[in-house]
């Protein structure tokens, strides 16, 4: 820990940093004098925005996140500071030695720690700064570095001078001289800016050419109202470095032309003559008039006899420069062609036509094996004279002969045709385009269907249909003694079975004249029988809207001779998942020995018809509760359902 100085990083909220160093009261000024406890910001000493409270500096403002806060003390060490100055015939005490002894101690630590001496500008040593994070030389000069050997060393003036480009403050120039001689800078890349430095080529260029890197070029042609046309790209152009030709003929600069130069584009303009409309003005520059611009030679100037045979090559003449018009008639001769030079690739479709080839040219032997196949017989017009009757013509080659010929196909030519078509697989044909028609006959030796476009077989049918569809026996509940209510609970796996049925066997009542009602019970584990039931019947005489209960059965007797006041009848639920979101539905279907005149029915022991019986919006069904009641509002029972009624639950999974 340091004995003279604290060091902080703020963020920008922190205002208050303790000294964590001891001092003398006596010394502390907190100001600009360099005394006391000096307090430095990213190494720049404060003056002011800072107070001394107690033992801690206090900023008007934190300082920023990231800044590096230093508090140093500074003990006064000139000779007229001493703190204590001994006389004569004086009483030494114990605090004028600790004090003397103190300011001592604190001078020395501070010249231990501390780069200067009491906030001094010359350092006594090089100390590492932890904000730089290097050693840090505080604006001095450091003397006597030896030549550097490890790419970690540090250079002194010498070896950089000798190693790199010198900057001469003089002249304002940087100086490539070296032990007395002028030196090369190598590796120096070609110009973009007007500041940079140029290489020898791009000189070069610009000394042979007029301009750096390829010449340029420029072909106008003119409209009759403009003397003035722009050269792009071409900055700070002279008439003289300029070739300017007016159809063919060269135009003189300084006589016929001017330019008018710009920093990015040149203007060329014709003095004394605006060209007339439709005459062409090509420009070259200067360098460029050793090379050959057709464009300002005059026709006929270049005989053959001027031009070596080796000089034009295939290399030489671009793929565009040989049409038919620059061929005479007589210049192409077979002596001229090289065998291998005309093939198929060389010649254009279009340009081999029955016209051009003579009428014993094409030969059986000049026609390939395999060069006419289907795609090139003619497919209008193939017979001269038409075709008038009705029966399709095939072309054949009669058996034991060798000639094609045209005529109709009979039944002897196909008489294999069954055996031939039979021998395919369904397969090898092409897929269907639109129903195909089995006739009432069946498709046989089918595989098992893996994809869902498959055939599916009988087999996986029924073994599917059936083991879904067969019903699992859920609970089996019989009703050990007469009771007013009669509850079915806790056989629902709605993770497994997508609806369920009921089957209730052998229901009695005590109460004459009553009918056995149904109350749901909801996720609230309650069997409400008020509004919050909101059961609707319907399909029995008059629906009732709302009521207490829902009605399972007409009215019944209570008498049980001859099978009489029995009720047998099965309800059909969904599931508690099932995508019903307001109501539940149970349906119901059943016989009983007891006449259901109350519904309509009036002779013989009937069946009542499947109908919807109760509705109800308790969200989920967990219960099911049998009740004896008189009407649809019985809040309470009446009578009981007599021992031996019996329920069992189905759960049906369903179709996959």
């Amino acid at each position: 820990m340091p004995l003279s100085y604290s060091t902080y990083t703020g963020d920008a909220s922190t205002t208050s940093f303790a000294i964590t160093f001891d001092y003398l009261p006596e010394t502390v000024v907190v100001s600009a004098t360099p005394a006391g406890i000096l307090v430095y910001l990213d190494d720049v000493k404060q003056t002011s925005g800072y107070s001394l409270v107690g033992t801690n500096i206090v900023f008007g403002a934190a300082p920023g996140s990231g800044v590096d806060i230093r508090i140093v003390r500074s003990t006064p060490r000139g000779k007229s500071d001493r703190l204590v100055d001994y006389e004569d015939s004086t009483t030494l005490t114990s605090a004028l030695l600790d004090t003397s002894a103190l300011q001592l101690l604190y001078i020395a630590q501070e010249a231990f720690e501390q780069s200067t001496s009491g906030g001094g500008a010359t350092p006594l040593y090089l100390p590492y700064s932890t904000t730089l994070g290097a050693w840090d030389a505080e604006s001095q000069k450091v003397s006597r570095v030896a030549t550097p050997v490890a790419g970690t060393d540090a250079v002194n003036k010498t070896y950089a001078d000798d190693g790199f480009l010198p900057y001469d403050t003089s002249a304002g120039t940087y100086d490539a001289a070296r032990s007395g001689a002028n030196k090369k800078i190598d590796g120096v890349e070609d110009p973009q800016g007007n500041q940079q430095a140029a290489t020898k080529k791009y000189v070069d260029d610009i000394a042979e050419f007029g301009v750096a890197g390829v010449p340029q070029s420029f072909k106008f042609t003119a409209n009759g109202s403009t003397n003035t046309f722009t050269l792009s790209n071409l900055p700070y152009a002279v008439p003289e470095m300029l070739v300017v030709g007016l159809d063919g003929v060269l135009q003189l600069p300084g006589d016929d032309y001017s330019v008018v130069r710009g920093a990015v584009n040149s203007q060329l303009v014709f003095d004394n003559y605006t060209p007339t409309s439709g005459q062409v003005i090509n420009v070259l520059n200067f360098g460029r008039a050793r090379f050959i611009d057709s464009a300002l030679l005059q026709d006929d100037s270049i005989a053959t006899s001027m031009i070596q045979d080796s000089a034009v090559t295939t290399a030489k003449v671009a793929d565009t420069a040989v049409t038919t018009a620059k061929l005479a008639d007589t210049g192409v001769t077979t002596a001229k062609l090289a065998d291998a030079n005309v093939t198929t690739e060389k010649i254009a479709d279009a340009n081999v036509t029955t016209a051009k080839l003579a009428d014993d040219a094409v030969t059986e032997a000049k026609i390939a094996d395999d060069s006419v196949d289907f795609a090139r017989l003619k497919k209008t017009g193939f017979l001269s004279g038409g075709h008038g009757n009705n029966t399709p013509v095939f072309l054949q080659v009669i058996v034991g002969e060798e000639d094609l010929t045209a005529s109709t196909l009979g039944t002897a030519d196909i008489s294999d045709f069954n055996e031939s078509i039979t021998s395919f697989s369904v397969s090898d044909f092409g897929a269907a385009t639109s129903n195909v028609n089995m006739g009432n006959g069946r498709l046989v030796n089918l595989a098992t269907p893996t994809a869902d476009s498959d055939a599916a077989t009988k087999a996986y049918v029924d073994i599917n249909t059936q083991s879904a569809m067969k019903g699992e026996l859920v609970t089996d509940i019989t009703l050990g003694s007469a009771a007013g209510t009669f509850d079915v609970e806790g056989w629902f796996d709605d993770s497994k079975y997508l609806y369920y049925e009921v089957h209730c066997i052998g229901f009695r009542i005590s109460d004459n004249n009553g009918f056995i009602g149904i109350r749901t019970k909801n996720s609230s584990g309650s069997y409400p029988g008020d509004a919050d039931g909101y059961y609707t019947v319907s399909n029995y005489g008059n629906p009732v809207p709302t009521a207490a209960n829902g009605q399972l059965t007409p009215q019944l007797g209570n008498k049980t001779s001859s099978g009489e006041g029995y009720a047998n009848f099965v309800l059909r639920l969904p599931d508690n998942n099932s995508l019903v979101p307001s109501f539940k539905t149970i349906e119901t279907r059943g016989t009983s020995t007891n006449r259901f005149f109350q519904f309509g029915i009036t002779d013989g022991p009937q069946r009542f018809e499947d109908a919807v019986i109760v509705r109800h919006s308790t969200g989920t069904i967990q219960g099911l509760r049998f009740r004896c009641i008189d009407s649809l509002g019985d809040s309470s029972t009446s009578g009981t359902i007599r021992a031996g009624a019996r329920v069992l639950v189905y759960g049906y999974e369903g179709l996959s």
